[in-house]
């Protein structure tokens, strides 16, 4: 059974869950939209192993986000450093899904020395799609994403158009739809993304780091990702000493029943 814990975090408060009582602890982070409850249908490959310690981050779950900045790099590592600080943790592992890879990648710069094994799931930050540039990096980009945050009207239009045409998937046509269908949503949108232009990992300087401290990388990815494109998978494996690449017949949704045989084979494997 999961238990909650939450933190005092400057003017908020972070929520976690405490999945399974193995001997090793594993940190993980969801995927954009999701919770801490993503991670309960992979249990079974990896309670026996670990303690789960699955973070709701900010503007997700039952996280509450009340600080007036968005949020940071080093929000994140001492978030970290405090469940570390309370569950008297010394050595543990990643794990990230989507956003939540993006995220994880960006901690190993701060904690590698800490870290057993890096387990990435359909990860962003791989490599960076141009519209995130877009929207975030140049201010007329930021002031574009703001104008459709605050007047839609035009870019519904333009997204069904693409979708009728065929230029889009229905996968990306109802994502885009689901996140974006209200204001909050649409704002929610706006500040993970922005909050996120602190995040965006040098993948050169992050590998060389996995290799020095001899960090074990699992990769996860969809062979019908439309999100994380496969081939940004052999991409990131190429130059890593200690990496198992594992490839799903499936789309970006990997995070079910389905993951904990390959998830259970990866973390079992002798390197």
């Amino acid at each position: 059974m999961a238990v909650s814990h939450l933190i005092n975090y400057k003017s908020s408060v972070i929520h976690y869950l405490q999945i399974g009582e193995g001997p090793k602890t594993l940190i993980a982070f969801h995927g954009f939209g999701d919770n801490a409850k993503l991670f309960n249908p992979i249990r079974p490959a990896i309670e026996s192993q670990f303690t789960l310690y699955a973070i709701d981050l900010p503007y997700h779950g039952k996280t509450n986000w009340l600080h007036q900045d968005l949020f940071s790099r080093q929000d994140i590592v001492e978030i970290i450093h405090h469940i570390l600080e309370e569950e008297k943790i010394d050595r543990f592992s990643l794990m990230g899904y989507s956003l939540g890879g993006k995220v994880s990648l960006s901690m190993v710069e701060f904690f590698a020395n800490k870290m057993a094994q890096l387990i990435l799931l359909a990860p962003d930050g791989v490599r960076t799609h141009p519209l995130y540039n877009l929207a975030t990096y140049p201010s007329i980009g930021r002031k574009l994403f703001k104008y459709i945050v605050d007047r839609p009207s035009a870019f519904f239009t333009l997204v069904k158009s693409l979708y009728k045409l065929r230029l889009i998937s229905k996968f990306l046509f109802e994502f885009t739809m689901n996140h974006m269908d209200t204001y909050e949503k649409r704002i929610r949108l706006y500040n993970i993304w922005v909050s996120l232009c602190d995040f965006i990992p040098k993948n050169y300087k992050i590998k060389k780091i996995l290799n020095q401290h001899k960090v074990k990388v699992h990769l996860f990815f969809g062979l019908r990702d439309e999100i994380i494109r496969p081939k940004a998978a052999h991409y990131f494996k190429t130059g890593l000493d200690y990496v198992d690449l594992t490839f799903l017949s499936a789309g970006h949704l990997i995070v079910n029943k389905k993951l904990n045989f390959p998830l259970s084979k990866s973390l079992n494997r002798r390197w």
